[in-house]
């Protein structure tokens, strides 16, 4: 549930009692993607905002807070990290800072609507600064099916989901390194918790607080 009252964006989450918002100067896109409708508002202190669906997905403001620690915890945990594919993050936050490695010689971006990033490119360009780098691999489509189709998918040494859902079981090489964005704790701790507890009972994760699930297979 969203509501624009008085030049305030607001994501209501009535269960749980909560809300956010921020305050906007006006709407600069809309548009109705083949799997969404995209959002972007210019925002009074946090640049740009981002919502899909009505969802609060970034800001330009706070964003590296969440593509940060999607990313280098878990290459700095990794020995050798070299191969990366992302699944989900369409803005290219998460891909700018996953090139940021100098070991990293491949990193792949798979995300269904290719609409976000092209959207990104223009209103987020910082986060799509990277998207030239002769590592750098594009594949707008189906993650699910991706990895169900790569061979072999034990080819990377790294694996990080925007969203959760099952990516299918298929053979890694030893030492690989899967972590996932559960959703945001703070306003959907129910059923990110859930989903946490999920992943970390399928692969034996180590699990934080803030909604991320991270551990070798």
């Amino acid at each position: 549930m969203t509501a624009l009252n008085e030049g305030w964006f607001t994501e209501i989450f009535q269960d749980h009692g909560t809300a956010f918002s921020l305050q906007v100067k006006k709407k600069v896109h809309e548009e109705q993607t083949p799997f969404q409708k995209l959002e972007i508002y210019e925002t009074e202190t946090f640049g740009n905002l981002m919502v899909l669906d009505g969802c609060v997905m970034l800001t330009s403001r706070d964003n590296f807070l969440y593509h940060e620690m999607m990313t280098h915890p878990a290459l700095f945990t990794h020995k050798d990290p070299r191969k990366v594919v992302i699944i989900g993050g369409g803005d290219c936050g998460t891909l700018k800072e996953v090139l940021k490695h100098p070991g990293v010689e491949e990193a792949w971006q798979v995300e269904i609507d290719e609409r976000v990033t092209r959207v990104s490119e223009k209103y987020f360009p910082e986060l799509c600064e990277s998207n030239g780098d002769p590592r750098a691999n594009f594949f707008f489509g189906d993650g699910i099916q991706w990895i169900r189709d790569i061979e072999p998918i034990a080819r990377f040494d790294h694996h990080r989901q925007h969203r959760s859902g099952r990516s299918g079981r298929r053979p890694v090489r030893p030492g690989f390194l899967s972590r996932c964005h559960a959703g945001a704790a703070r306003r959907r701790f129910d059923r990110a918790a859930k989903r946490v507890s999920a992943a970390a009972h399928r692969h034996h994760h180590q699990v934080d607080p803030r909604g991320h699930a991270q551990g070798r297979i």
